[in-house]
């Protein structure tokens, strides 16, 4: 009876030992970031962004001239929408802007109809200075995209919708306002989705190459989705629970066999 116990408590000891062991090497190579990235592809990247305006869009739009009356005929902006910081703390208050149409296109006072979708800030910001001279000519126009948000889902610790008070960021940014990725989130298969010209399309990036840099995907567009594939670790996770809990369960059957037999042998 001695002999069965010692036996059985030795394949305890070992089933407990199994089910803990981690393969901390190959788990510490997955987590780390950037792994074929060198000096010469961050030289060779081109830093070059602009949002692009979308249909759907809220604009914020000021006009500055030194003709008090005439800027406010140009400020009378018709939509009304949460300012960045507002809308992150569901705050009612917020900014006016114009709203970009089905068709692209914004209602400006005085000018009318102008087409602003797939055109750039600056773009707009110059256009729109043009058409306004033969109303005004010292007036200093600025935009602002309010609306910029996008959403994080999956592997993150913080997954969900942020507003950006910023037209520009990346999916470094995004990855870090969501809190990093789980161990659970996979790095080389980062998907994101975004609407062009009315389509959705995907794009997938891998954070461990050096490449990512060159994505068009890198810098986020508004209402973009971020989206972190689980990896095959989380999925054989729940088996390892099941395994560790069967080996706790077999040694406490173990040492009460244990306790037991050392009665009998009193």
């Amino acid at each position: 009876m001695k002999k069965v116990v010692q036996q059985l408590l030795l394949f305890s000891l070992l089933a407990i030992s199994m089910a803990s062991c981690v393969n901390t090497k190959k788990l510490s190579q997955e987590a780390i970031y950037f792994q074929k990235v060198t000096d010469s592809s961050l030289r060779n990247t081109l830093v070059n962004y602009e949002s692009v305006i979308q249909k759907g869009d809220i604009l914020g739009i000021k006009v500055m001239t030194a003709n008090e009356s005439s800027a406010r005929i140009f400020n009378q902006q018709t939509m009304s929408v949460a300012t960045a910081a507002n809308a992150a703390s569901g705050g009612a208050d917020g900014s006016s802007g114009y709203l970009v149409d089905n068709e692209g296109n914004i209602s400006f006072p005085l000018v009318g109809k102008v087409h602003v979708a797939g055109s750039t800030s600056s773009g707009v910001t110059d256009s729109l200075t043009n058409l306004i001279k033969p109303f005004v000519t010292d007036a200093i126009v600025s935009l602002r995209l309010l609306n910029f948000k996008i959403t994080v889902l999956g592997e993150v610790l913080k997954p969900g919708s942020m507003a950006i008070p910023s037209e520009r960021v990346t999916i470094l940014d995004a990855i870090g306002l969501a809190g990093d990725l789980t161990v659970f989130g996979r790095r080389d298969n980062i998907k994101v989705i975004r609407e062009v010209n009315g389509r959705r399309e995907m794009g997938v990036l891998d954070i461990k190459n050096g490449d990512i840099f060159n994505s068009p995907y890198y810098y986020l567009r508004q209402n973009d989705i971020v989206y972190v594939e689980m990896n095959n670790r989380k999925m054989g996770n729940a088996d390892q629970t099941n395994v560790r809990t069967f080996s706790i369960i077999l040694a406490s059957i173990t040492a009460l066999a244990l306790i037991v037999s050392t009665i009998n042998n009193l």
